[in-house]
């Protein structure tokens, strides 16, 4: 199975590699990295920092020129670093980006004439002492409907970088309902946090880890075409961890998920404050 990042959806610090349980050779591998990489831009300076994946806001995606699903990701940086993970998109242009083991973007996409692409993202990342939280701009096109690549482009800083996104098929072309994904998912791997979710055939959300956390949301699927779930959850009552404060894990978290033809959901979410990531299997 899968591992994850150490408290259930609230990253603590930890190396990890994302792949199909059994370790299919189609998977898409999220690689150890090391340190995590520059944010994807830099703090907004005013603090009105603003997550572009909420729930409530309305989003606009007409003529996204690429698929909704699960996309491998390599970010190349202009200081010459490179980094690899996996993008998440809905078929309304939502998205997120995941770079284990600290580093998450949401944002939005919109479709463009001639195959552009333009959106804005939020980056939440740990530097190996704190949290930063930034806010940027997306610039690409889009090779055919299922490969593109964007320029990243800091509000604040110099930082920039090029990204490139490929579609996994097997991972994301699977008509899915909320009865087919309902079940209780497991994260049970040595040197992990022990973690339980439960998706009723409602979309109804609950969970806890061995820290004591616990979770109540909620699951919707955009597109019924596609293996993609949009997810929304509180999570209450964690204590301390390595990266994080009791405080910073706790709270709302918003994002988007997958769920795979072998039973197994991954997750990929943020409160604004910290990552989350979850990977486990019925």
């Amino acid at each position: 199975m899968p591992k994850y990042i150490a408290t259930p959806l609230v990253v603590a610090s930890a190396a990890l590699l994302l792949a199909a349980c059994g370790g299919d050779d189609n998977s898409t591998n999220l690689a150890e990295i090391g340190d995590p990489p520059t944010p994807l831009v830099n703090v907004n300076p005013d603090g009105n920092n603003t997550n572009p994946n909420d729930e409530d806001e309305s989003v606009e995606s007409a003529g996204l020129p690429i698929l909704p699903g699960y996309y491998s990701t390599t970010v190349v940086i202009n200081d010459g670093s490179e980094a690899t993970g996996a993008t998440i998109i809905d078929s309304d242009g939502r998205f997120t980006t995941f770079i284990p083991d600290t580093d998450i973007t949401l944002g939005v996409m919109r479709g463009e004439p001639d195959n552009q692409i333009s959106g804005e993202g939020f980056n939440t990342a740990y530097n190996g002492s704190s949290w930063e939280q930034n806010s940027g701009t997306l610039t690409g096109n889009a090779e055919n409907d299922s490969s593109a690549t964007f320029f990243l482009d800091a509000s604040t800083s110099d930082y920039e970088s090029v990204v490139s996104i490929s579609r996994s098929v097997e991972y994301s072309d699977n008509s899915i309902t909320l009865g087919q994904v309902s079940g209780t998912f497991l994260m049970d791997e040595a040197g992990w946090l022990t973690t339980e979710i439960t998706i009723q055939e409602d979309g109804s959300i609950t969970g806890n880890d061995e820290s004591g956390c616990t979770f109540l949301g909620e699951a919707t699927i955009p597109d019924p075409s596609y293996s993609i779930l949009r997810i929304s959850f509180s999570a209450d009552n964690c204590p301390d961890a390595d990266t994080a404060t009791a405080e910073q894990r706790s709270g709302l978290y918003s994002g988007l998920g997958v769920f795979t033809t072998d039973n197994s959901l991954i997750i990929f979410a943020s409160n604004e404050t910290v990552a989350a990531y979850f990977n486990g299997a019925k």
